[in-house]
C-alpha cells in the first residue's frame, strides 16, 4: 500500500511539472524516473482514456519517456567501455567481471554532496571489501580533478574519467544544465553483478544514505545466492 501511495504522488508531481513547463522543454535532471515509469504506464495502458490524456504530451513528457528509455535497467548487460582511471591507466568495466561492482555516478568532484557520498562509501570499504564487492566512482571531470577529489576525501577505491561522456551516455545518466552548456552525470548508482549484468539502480540518491543502502541490498543478495 506504501509502495503505491508513493507512485501515485511521484506521478501526480510529475503531470504537475509537465504542466507547469508546458512552453518549454524540462531538462532529464529535474525528473523522477519512477515517477516517469509511472507516468508512462499510466498513459500506455489505457488506450480508451488516450484522447484525454495527450495534452500530457509536451516536450518535458518527451524528454521523460527518452530519459525512461535510455538508462539501464535492472537485467540489463552493462556495456564494456572504458575509462580512464585517477591512476592514470586506462580500464575496462569488464575486468571487474567474475565480483559484485558498485558502480556510483556522481555530478561534480567539487560538489560537497558529491564528496560526502564518496566518504559515506570509504568508511564502508571494509564491510563492501569483506563481500569482495569492487567500489567505482565515476563522473565527467578530468583525471587531475579526481586525484583532488581522491586526497581529499582519502578515497581506496578507483575513479573514472568519463571525460568524453560514453559511460554516462551508455548506463542513460548523462544530462545537462538547463541552457545546454555543462554536460554532468547524474547521481545513480548501479549494483552489478559478478556476470556483468544490473542488479539494482538508485536513482537521484541522497549522498548521505546511499552507501548504507547499496550495503544492505548486497548482504541480501548475497545471503539469498
Amino acid at each position: 500500500m506504501g509502495r503505491a501511495l508513493t507512485q501515485e504522488r511521484r506521478l501526480g508531481a510529475l503531470i504537475q511539472m509537465n504542466q507547469a513547463h508546458r512552453n518549454r522543454p524540462v531538462r532529464a535532471a529535474g525528473l523522477d524516473v519512477s515517477g516517469a515509469a509511472a507516468l508512462f504506464a499510466f498513459l500506455g495502458n489505457d488506450s480508451q482514456a488516450a484522447p484525454e490524456r495527450t495534452h500530457f504530451r509536451t516536450p518535458a513528457f518527451e524528454a521523460c519517456l527518452k530519459l525512461v528509455s535510455m538508462i539501464l535497467q535492472p537485467g540489463d548487460q552493462v556495456p564494456d567501455v572504458s575509462a580512464l582511471s585517477d591512476d592514470g591507466k586506462q580500464v575496462q568495466l569488464s575486468a571487474w567481471r567474475g565480483q559484485p561492482v558498485v558502480l556510483f555516478f556522481f555530478p561534480n568532484a567539487a560538489a560537497t554532496h558529491c564528496q560526502m557520498q564518496a566518504r559515506r562509501f570509504q568508511g564502508l570499504i571494509e564491510e563492501f571489501e569483506s563481500l569482495n564487492v569492487q567500489l567505482l566512482g565515476i563522473s565527467v571531470d578530468s583525471r587531475a580533478q579526481h586525484t583532488t577529489f581522491r586526497g581529499m576525501c582519502k578515497l581506496s577505491f578507483p575513479l573514472l574519467a568519463d571525460t568524453d561522456y560514453r559511460l554516462s551516455e551508455q548506463f542513460g545518466v548523462l544530462t545537462e544544465t538547463d541552457d545546454g552548456a555543462v554536460k554532468y552525470a547524474r547521481r545513480v548508482t548501479f549494483l552489478i553483478d559478478p556476470q556483468g549484468r544490473v542488479l539494482e539502480r538508485w536513482d537521484d540518491v541522497n549522498p548521505n544514505t546511499n552507501a548504507g543502502e547499496v550495503l544492505a541490498a548486497l548482504q541480501v543478495h548475497q545471503a539469498q545466492s
